[in-house]
């Protein structure tokens, strides 16, 4: 997300009126990946709060992925961000239960 994010911000200093679009899509991009983070450290807690922060996340950014048309030469990025979305979607739901259970602590 953060390779995608950094060229958006190009346009912020070319002084034309692509700024504020290059801007708001860098700042979106930017807010999924730092949510992302947090949903990742959150996870590595084995904390539910995170499992349920990551479902919202990417149930919210599915319907995203239908309206922001990203496109890299001229191929739709739309169908992989859509499976990434659904991985990520399954992935949480199938380890629903392994959340709010103690870590293994690790040494003797």
């Amino acid at each position: 997300m953060l390779v995608v994010a950094a060229p958006g911000l190009a346009p912020l200093f070319s002084g034309h009126g692509f700024a504020i679009a290059g801007a708001l899509f860098s700042m979106i991009v930017l807010a999924i990946a730092l949510i992302y983070c947090l949903v990742g450290y959150l996870m590595h807690l084995r904390s539910r709060t995170g499992a349920w922060l990551g479902v919202t996340v990417a149930a919210l950014t599915l319907p995203l992925q239908l309206v922001m048309h990203l496109d890299l030469m001229w191929v739709s990025l739309t169908p992989v961000w859509l499976a990434v979305d659904a991985l990520v979607l399954i992935l949480l739901l199938a380890n629903w239960r392994r959340f709010q259970q103690v870590p293994p602590r690790a040494g003797p």
